[in-house]
């Protein structure tokens, strides 16, 4: 039985196994949509219930420079309104389609991890981190959703598939380039995080067009610089007309470009979010009544959960974090594979204590990975330097700008990296295997 899948398999095209991979991951991600659907899962939605509502504004208005009369629109790029206001528009006010369009965006991943893979180390590498990802349990965790995670998973994925497929392949370097940059535009309007991945991607072009090739072509680094700028400008327009000063992307950015520009800034009410100590703050001499059930919210209106409740009660008290240790706090949330113990984050008063089935998840399909890509990335930088550097880049990127700037940063942000490290993963057990097949024929 297993000679004749081992059969199939080699007779079988790369792209053949691709589109398999593919849909084997659609029809799970698929199915356990319209099983979350039919448990009503919205009814625990907290997020998702405004993005989901936006994009009903969005298909009412019927245009896409929509109106933002509710701030709280304006602090969401406007790719994911565009996204599901046309997925209401044509399928209808339900949110079995918003489900159904993000399980095909969750198993295009997949693909995009199997190809990827295939660009830098060939087939076997290729199928295991493809089929690992078919299997990942947060691609199938965050599909009945109709918040960003995945979204943003995917549109870095192209970016980095395409940055490798340009230097893999002869042909069409310039059309891939154009592509690679709309995507990356598409990505800055879903969430304007995004923004700090432009030097990285630019430094990897004018590393591939002239360090590396040692010649003058700046011709693909300037095209992505000015095409990113020109993508960026009609929304930003649109901004400063509504605002009466620039305002790049969402409001969420006017904290920054205000300061720069000399502007003085007024506070929206969503600032509370930088602003998390104050919010969950608890005071030493409210701990007795909080252990006791009298007091059930902190001062800024949390409700304090019974879990942080018993933790207090035994001594696990929280404490106001330096930054130093938020710093080491989000980076741990970010790549660690389980937690050990609960913990308080968020500037040290937010506790979060995730229970053993949540754990033995994280490390079986992302600690095992994170494990097998230390050999994976030491394989890369020996035999691939280029995307060595490029996947070790953009987790280094987005880690550090999440630790260093992101206040609120939870254990779902790390999903636009996971891939990379499923890429390496995969990779990494691929060689391992080798090494093992080896030294068996050699005895």
């Amino acid at each position: 039985m297993i000679q004749k899948v081992n059969n199939h398999i080699k007779s079988a095209s790369d792209a053949t196994l691709g589109w398999f991979i593919f849909g084997l991951a659609l029809v799970l991600r698929a199915a356990y949509a319209i099983f979350a659907y039919s448990q009503n899962v919205m009814a625990n939605f907290a997020d998702d219930n405004l993005y989901f509502e936006i994009g009903k504004k969005v298909a009412g208005q019927g245009q896409i420079f929509y109106e933002t009369a509710d701030w709280r629109y304006d602090i969401i790029g406007p790719f994911l309104p565009w996204v599901n206001g046309l997925t209401i528009g044509v399928f209808g006010d339900s949110w079995l389609p918003v489900f159904l369009v993000t399980a095909v965006v969750s198993a295009a991943i997949s693909l995009l991890i199997y190809r990827t893979t295939l660009f830098i180390a060939g087939r076997k590498p290729a199928l295991l981190a493809g089929l690992w990802s078919v299997f990942y349990v947060f691609y199938l965790r965050y599909v009945p959703t109709a918040g960003k995670d995945l979204w943003m998973a995917f549109l870095l994925l192209i970016i980095v598939y395409y940055l490798i497929k340009t230097y893999n392949e002869r042909l069409g370097k310039m059309r891939k380039t154009i592509f690679m940059t709309i995507v990356f535009a598409a990505s800055m309007h879903l969430d304007e995080r995004f923004i700090v991945f432009g030097p990285l991607i630019l430094f990897y072009l004018i590393y591939m067009e002239i360090i590396s090739h040692k010649t003058k072509r700046w011709r693909i680094p300037g095209t992505f610089v000015l095409l990113s700028i020109l993508l960026l400008i009609p929304w930003n327009l649109r901004n400063y007309k509504k605002f009466e000063k620039p305002v790049i992307l969402t409001t969420r950015t006017e904290r920054i470009t205000d300061k720069i520009l000399g502007i003085e800034h007024k506070k929206r009410p969503f600032e509370w979010l930088y602003d998390s100590a104050n919010i969950y703050q608890i005071k030493p001499d409210h701990y007795d009544s909080i252990v006791s059930g009298l007091k059930t919210h902190t001062d800024g209106g949390y409700r304090i959960s019974p879990k942080q409740r018993k933790a207090m009660a035994k001594g696990h008290l929280p404490e106001q974090m330096s930054t130093l240790e938020s710093v080491w706090m989000r980076l741990k949330i970010l790549l660690r594979p389980f937690q050990w113990g609960g913990e308080y984050q968020k500037k040290g008063f937010f506790y979060v204590e995730y229970s053993s089935r949540h754990n033995w998840a994280s490390f079986l399909f992302y600690g095992l990975m994170l494990f097998a890509s230390f050999p994976g990335f030491w394989w890369l930088f020996r035999k691939k330097r280029e995307a060595f550097y490029l996947l070790a880049g953009v987790i280094g990127v987005y880690v550090l700008a999440h630790a260093l700037a992101v206040p609120w940063t939870t254990e779902r942000y790390r999903l636009p990296i996971a891939a990379f490290f499923i890429i390496a993963g995969g990779i990494g057990m691929g060689w391992l295997l080798e090494q093992i097949k080896w030294r068996i024929s050699k005895n």
